[in-house]
C-alpha cells in the first residue's frame, strides 16, 4: 500500500470488493476520520474494527491478491 494504492483496486471496485466480501461500506465518512484515500480509509478500519473482523478483511485481501496473481499467470 503506498500513496493510497491498494491491491490495484479502484475506488469503485474496492467499494465493492467491502461490499460484496464483508458486507461493509468502506465509504463511510467515519472510515475516512484519517483521509480519504483508499490506503488511508483501510488502515484506519484496520486500527478500529474489532479482531475478527481485521483477520476476515486480511484474510479476503490475501485471497483477492492470490487470485490476480494466478489470473496474471494464465
Amino acid at each position: 500500500m503506498g500513496a493510497g494504492f491498494v491491491l490495484g483496486f479502484t475506488d469503485r471496485t474496492f467499494a465493492e470488493f467491502f461490499d460484496t466480501e464483508l458486507q461493509l461500506d468502506i465509504d463511510h465518512p467515519k472510515y475516512k476520520a484519517e483521509g480519504t484515500s483508499k490506503a488511508k480509509r483501510l488502515r484506519y478500519f484496520l486500527k478500529t474494527c474489532d479482531p475478527q473482523l481485521r483477520t476476515r478483511t486480511l484474510l479476503s485481501l490475501w485471497e483477492y491478491r492470490e487470485d490476480e496473481r494466478r489470473r496474471e499467470r494464465i
